[in-house]
């Protein structure tokens, strides 16, 4: 040849290296692969261009597609795959073909034998001397054989004391069948058993074959022979290795083949071989003519020709047959058979017609006729009479049959139950009509119910079907009878060789439900392979310490997954169509595909289930959708029909002729009848079910076995001799999983011996002195001995791994026998001796290394104690924090989020922002002198009395920051109408000392006074405050207001008590107290424990005893917030705000990435606070739209008059984004504060992004409705606050007044603020004046002035500020 071999490497094709000039294999439609030659090469793509030998011009094809090419020229075959230098499909293709053109037919690869069908005898192959030249040789030492696997199975039996299992597979045609006859009877033949019982025992094996190939056998389109169940063979042997009984386990008849074939498919044989060889008048007694053709059996073609090849072929066979029966049975019951083949072809040619409506019958009223299952004797009848004496029996008057027994087919009905020994017109009525049991009210009728066309013929068919199974099944019990495969031989210390011929993976022109129970056997014993042999070899090389590269294998588990589901949904319908839930006809076939398509297609593709692939034809309308569907089987996707699976899969008769058979005339009908399903009805006895469950068997049994494999192959699908379609057995190739065992089996080894074993038998060959040896070190001795390759073998611990054709080498060697030269020796001493001065280096490393990792175990044990002493510390802070928890009074927690972290691991840090806090009201001093109204002058009206008092009055301005409380007064005549202006209108600021003397001292000459940590303000009394000292003292106080005695009291206290030493109170605000309790405050306390970072709230309530003599506390309530989400845990949080909604029924709790809402409600035990609906989660959407996560301002609002019922309260928050949010709570039926729909981000806010909101201050109005409202609001004590107006101030001094316009907010003015730049940066504090609701009150920190504006003004004119200091 012109070019050169592939310098590619024996690995996978896609790691080949191609050069110009190289052959290589390349693909080809036609025939697999074909020899080309490599053109030219482009490293930079993944393809490159072949030409053909053929002629053909130069093409383009992908590296991967390609395969490397060793010429070892036409004639040199390989006996193993694995022995090949290239490992691939291709080459395995090459192989196969080469030696089938020699009539080479069998090939191992490994321990698997590989047989191509020759379609041709082979007589030379199965001598007596080939028998005895495989006895007692291993596979590899002489050309393969069946002969070499059934001798391995032998030996390893008595070897091992193990079950061993043949397993026989391919596709139909591959030879299956005749490679199961030759190991059964090598096995036979070779066992030692005594000659007479040998002889008998074996003649029955053999004798059985026939048997079941004219009963189980049947020509397809694929097979002339076809086996059309499954078999498995046993051979039980004594623990001396004879041969003692034998057995046959069969599954899944097709019996469905009776009654209908597919185009160029036949019959069983066995009516074929009836019709051709019985005598005349044995034909006249069954009542059948040689030369007419039968409905049953000839649909696809008439019975041979009397004198033709095929007749005189079949007669033989059925004298065969009769002599194989006569070794079985006795002659009546082989009488009995030919009957029932003779009824069953007459039954085939019984058909129907159907009455039209004006021949149907009337039925008048009179007693019922008996059951057609009590008319055979009146024995019977009166059985039935006594078992039915309570059941009161009612048919209809108006049933009458739908269908009759065609006139032409009368006779056949006749002589089909004459041959049974039925009566006629039990059966017929059978057919025509059903008869059903009905429970009314106690009492059980029966109603008869007349076939239709469809369902006459179903029954008919399923008569056929189960009789003919039956017969089977019947005659395979006879068989296992008479060949001893009883109990007795299933002991323990008998074995067995089974073989199992299955029949092979089939893809028809149009694949039924038989197909899919065959594919499925196929696909489970697929599974079965890659698991207990490539998964094994893996196994092995793993437990064994061998460095061989391991393979990914395919798998077949969805497949298997997939049809099981199938048939999972087949059963479901199946017993809906026996209890009647389905409408008959075709219908529920399509229900049922629906439902697969439904639950276990995958339109994608990525499932073994896919729907069924639509092809257009302008002739004949194909397949609609819902008519089948396809599968992903291992040996390629196949198209399934479910038309008829329904019935098919009911291997159940109908319930009258049960009692029919039983009463025939003839004993081996009447063993063929199964009284227990005449009893319970009719009901689905599931044909896949069965078949699992014996397929699950079987692989159980399996499992149980050592398997040896032999795969067959079919060379073409014409059934030719000499042909060989190496596309076609590409295709099985590929599809058996051989190219996965040869890739294993050539990077491993093929042939493992057990050390022990190889001892005994190598002996010999190296001189006594290595008798002290142990057996992996002889076995390397006599390796080395030899001078085999080291490339070739590699030992485990327990055994010695060869390649192939190296165990052939091993066995020449003995029988040549001999010792090695005593140069040998000495090189093999010198090797060992330097092999234990390796292991003593290795063994000091070994210490050295032992030492150092003592040392470094030491360091980790100390670095150990070190971790446990950390962990011991932190236990021991942990139970410290709960010892101070149990020293505060009982809490409980509001654990309605879910929780990240446990409570005891939070590590959150906690403070409190105290922002400058602003608060207006009217003590008694600030009070003008008219403010009764009996002192009002008759002739002065109301608005100019509501106008002087407002004018006389004054306002008290309390400014909190940090720790110190002062007081400035707002005169109200300064911004009154007619004013000459407001120059003075704010001023007297003092100090206020509300902590010891209560007095209010003026800033400039005011002593050190003590400062406080928080104060809040009572929202029902404005005169009310709170304050809360370091020393956790709480004082409740009213404001009487400043005069010009500076030594009068400008605070009176009320209630004065302390709180526990160990909290820490963060802030406090005042909660609304229920109506009965006069002179009770209610007080809600922020804070913590000292050391400790569990955020709480407590509640207490505060009053007077008796008489007012002390003051009384308790502590109604304790909460631990929720407060473990991820961004607290990690820094921290800021809380800033803690006050209570306008309504008093929701408390705030605001900061630095922080904002909860509770509701607060009053029980009979005491007030309750509760998380809101946390499926909402409202604040986290608001933090969240916040890249700081700061809530920088609260506001609560009032609803508005009229607004719908349920809502109760609007909360303004502002955020450092300068985002404004508005909170709408409502109260539902049951009285659960929640969040509203409505509420959301204020879309129409002006203020600019990124700049924080730093107040949001609520305006003061008059109550509507009342002249003097002001005076009254303000004489109360509780300013009332406008709903519908907000003022919000941002950083950058911006003002916007926004105002709530048709239940829309939107913004109304905006102006700069008069404050400084500092005080817009660092805090601020603003308030409206509840005396003049125009004004805005402003605290600015960075010039320290109290700033009053009158919003009426302009902005020059309308501002009046004071100092602070």
């Amino acid at each position: 040849m012109d070019g050169r071999h592939s310098a590619g490497s024996q690995g996978s094709p896609r790691d080949s290296h191609f050069a110009p000039n190289d052959w290589v294999w390349s693909p080809d439609a036609s025939c697999g692969y074909r020899r080309s030659r490599v053109v030219s090469v482009d490293d930079g793509r993944d393809s490159l261009y072949v030409d053909d030998t053929r002629g053909g011009a130069a093409h383009e094809v992908r590296k991967s597609e390609l395969r490397p090419f060793y010429d070892v020229g036409e004639t040199r075959t390989f006996q193993d795959n694995t022995e090949m230098v290239h490992l691939d499909d291709a080459n395995i293709l090459d192989n196969l073909r080469k030696r089938y053109a020699k009539d080479e037919i069998y090939t191992y690869t490994a321990n698997v034998l590989l047989a191509v069908n020759p379609y041709k005898p082979l007589p030379h192959l199965y001598t007596k001397e080939a028998m005895d030249k495989y006895w007692g040789k291993n596979p590899g030492t002489l050309p393969p054989h069946p002969y070499a696997i059934s001798d391995v199975a032998y030996r390893q039996m008595q070897r091992d004391k193990r079950n061993q299992a043949l397993v026989i597979s391919g596709e139909s045609g591959a030879g299956k069948t005749e490679t199961a006859k030759f190991t059964m009877k090598y096995l036979t033949t070779k066992s030692r058993t005594d000659v007479a019982q040998g002889s008998r025992i074996q003649e029955k094996i053999v004798m059985a074959n026939p048997i079941l190939e004219s009963f189980g056998n049947a020509t397809t389109v694929m097979n002339l022979n076809s086996s059309r169940f499954g078999k498995y063979n046993e051979m039980m042997f004594n623990p001396v290795g004879s041969l003692v009984g034998a057995g046959i386990k069969t599954f899944l008849l097709e019996s469905s083949r009776v009654v209908g074939q597919q185009k160029g498919e036949k019959n069983y044989h066995v009516f074929y071989e009836l019709l051709s060889g019985m005598d005349e008048d044995a034909l006249s007694e069954l009542c059948l003519e040689r030369d007419r053709s039968y409905k049953l059996i000839h649909s696809n073609g008439p019975q041979p020709a009397e004198e033709s090849a095929d007749a005189r072929r079949l007669a033989k066979q059925f004298q065969e047959l009769k002599e194989a029966l006569s070794l079985f049975l006795d002659e009546e019951p082989q009488n009995n058979i030919w009957q029932v083949l003779g009824a069953l072809i007459h039954l085939g040619e019984v058909d129907f017609v159907e009455l039209e409506a004006e021949e149907e019958k009337d039925t008048f009223l009179q007693p019922p006729e008996p059951s057609p299952s009590h008319c055979a004797s009146p024995s019977a009848s009166s059985a039935a009479a006594s078992d039915l004496t309570s059941i009161s029996r009612s048919l209809p008057t108006t049933q009458s049959a739908h269908v009759e027994i065609h006139p032409d087919t009368e006779d056949s009905l006749e002589m089909a139950c004459g041959l049974l020994g039925l009566g006629a017109k039990a059966v017929r009525k059978i057919l025509k009509f059903k008869e059903m049991r009905v429970n009314r009210q106690g009492r059980i009728s029966e109603i008869r119910c007349p076939r239709t066309l469809a369902q006459a013929r179903q029954t008919l068919h399923c008569i056929i079907k189960i009789l003919y199974k039956r017969l089977f099944d019947k005659i395979v019990a006879s068989i296992n009878h008479v060949s001893n495969a009883g109990a007795k031989y299933q002991e323990n210390n008998y074995h067995n060789i089974g073989t199992l011929d299955i029949y092979g993976f089939e893809r028809l022109e149009s694949n039924s439900f038989e197909q899919l129970c065959i594919n499925l056997a196929n696909e489970r014993l697929q599974q079965f392979f890659v698991e207990e042999v490539l998964e094994a070899e893996q196994r092995m090389y793993a437990e064994e310490r061998l460095n061989v590269q391991m393979m990914e294998l395919p798998d077949s588990a969805p497949v298997v997954s997939g049809i099981h589901s199938v048939l999972k949904l087949l059963d479901e319908h199946s017993l809906r169509a026996v209890k009647n839930l389905v409408r008959e006809g075709g219908a529920k076939d399509s229900k049922f595909c629906e439902q697969v398509y439904r639950e276990l297609i995958d339109t994608k593709g990525q499932r073994a289930i896919m729907a069924l692939k639509l092809k257009a034809s302008r002739t004949d309308r194909g397949p609609s959708l819902h008519d089948g569907f396809q599968i992903a089987h291992y040996a390629g996707a196949v198209s399934y029909s479910t038309k008829g699976w329904i019935d098919k899969n009911n291997d159940s008769l109908v319930p009258e002729i049960e009692q029919v058979l039983n009463d025939a005339e003839i004993p081996l009908i009447q063993e063929m009848a199964d009284l227990s399903r005449a009893a319970s009805g009719e009901r689905l006895c599931s044909v896949s079910s069965m078949y699992l469950s014996n397929l699950t068997d079987l692989l159980a049994t399996l499992k149980k076995c050592s398997v040896h494999y032999i795969r067959c192959f079919n060379p073409n699908q014409e059934r030719k001799a000499g042909v060989f379609n190496a596309k076609y057995v590409l295709d099985q190739v590929i599809q058996c999983g051989t190219v996965e065992l040869v890739n294993i089996m050539h990077h491993g080894y093929p042939h493992r011996c057990i050390l022990k074993d190889l001892r005994g038998r190598f002996q010999k060959l190296l001189p006594p002195e290595f008798a002290h040896y142990s057996d992996r070190d002889f076995m390397h001795a006599v390796m080395l001995a030899w001078e085999i390759d080291d490339h070739q073998w590699t030992l485990g611990t327990s055994r010695l791994f060869l390649k192939a054709g190296q165990l052939r080498a091993l066995e020449e060697l003995r029988d040549i026998g001999g010792q090695a030269s005593q140069g040998v020796i000495k090189k093999i001493r010198r090797q060992f001796a330097m092999k234990k001065a390796r292991a003593y280096a290795h063994a000091i490393e070994f210490v050295k290394y032992l030492q150092m990792v003592t040392l470094e175990g030491k360091r980790e044990r100390t670095y150990a104690g070190l971790r446990r002493a950390i962990r011991f510390m932190v236990r021991i802070n942990r139970w410290k924090n709960r010892a101070l928890k149990r020293v505060a009074p009982t809490a409980e927690v509001i654990f309605t989020r879910k929780l990240g972290v446990p409570f005891e691991t939070m590590t959150l840090s906690l403070s409190a922002s105290l922002l400058p806090e602003m608060f207006v009201t009217m003590g008694a001093q600030d009070m003008p002198l008219i403010h009764s109204r009996s002192k009002v002058p008759k002739d002065m009206t109301s608005a100019e009395y509501d106008m002087q008092w407002q004018a006389e009055a004054k306002e008290s301005i309390l400014y909190f920051n940090e720790g110190v409380l002062k007081c400035a007064k707002l005169i109200g005549g300064a911004f009154a109408k007619g004013a000459r202006g407001s120059s003075g209108a704010i001023g007297d600021v003092r100090l206020v000392d509300c902590c010891k003397t209560g007095r209010a001292f003026p800033v400039s000459s005011s002593p050190e006074l003590d400062k406080i940590t928080c104060i809040c303000q009572n929202p029902e009394n404005s005169q009310v405050f709170a304050h809360c000292e370091r020393s956790n003292t709480i004082l409740v106080w009213h404001w009487r207001g400043t005069s010009s005695n500076v030594d009068e009291p400008a605070v009176a206290v009320s209630h004065n008590f302390k709180l526990p030493s160990l909290w820490q109170v963060f802030r406090m605000c005042f909660l609304p107290k229920p109506a009965s309790k006069q002179g009770e405050h209610v007080i809600a306390f922020l804070g913590r424990m000292h050391d400790s970072n569990w955020l709480a709230v407590s509640v207490y309530t505060v009053w007077r005893g008796p008489k007012g003599t002390c003051v009384k506390l308790n502590l109604i309530k304790q909460v631990y917030p929720d407060l473990f989400d991820e961004a607290l845990q990690m820094e921290g949080a800021v809380i800033s705000h803690f006050e209570l909604s306008h309504s008093g029924r929701t408390l705030i709790l605001a900061g630095d990435r922080l904002l909860r809402l509770y509701s607060v409600s009053f029980t009979s035990s005491g007030v309750e606070l509760e998380d809101l609906d946390p499926a909402q989660d409202c604040e986290a959407h608001i933090l969240n739209r916040d890249p700081h996560g700061t809530v920088t301002a609260v506001c609560p609002l009032p609803m508005e008059p009229g607004s719908r019922e349920g809502f109760v309260d609007w909360i303004w928050l502002g955020v450092s984004s300068g985002d404004m949010f508005g909170i709408l709570l409502e109260e539902n039926s049951s009285g659960a504060i929640s969040v509203a729909t409505s509420s959301g981000r204020f879309r129409r806010n002006t203020h600019s992004h990124g700049v924080p909101i730093q107040a949001i201050v609520a305006v003061h109005e008059p109550s509507e409705g009342d002249s003097r409202s002001l005076h009254h609001d303000l004489t109360r004590r509780k300013a009332h606050i406008n709903p519908n107006t907000v003022m919000s101030i941002s950083a950058d001094g911006k003002l916007l007044q926004s105002e709530r316009r048709s239940h829309q907010w939107e913004p109304a003015t905006e102006w700069n603020v008069p404050l400084s730049l500092d005080a817009l940066r660092h805090g601020f504090a603003a308030r409206s004046s509840a005396l003049v609701p125009q004004v805005l009150l402003l605290a600015d920190e960075g010039r320290q002035m109290l700033v009053a504006y009158d919003q009426r003004q302009p902005i020059n004119s309308g501002v009046v500020s004071c100092s602070l200091v």
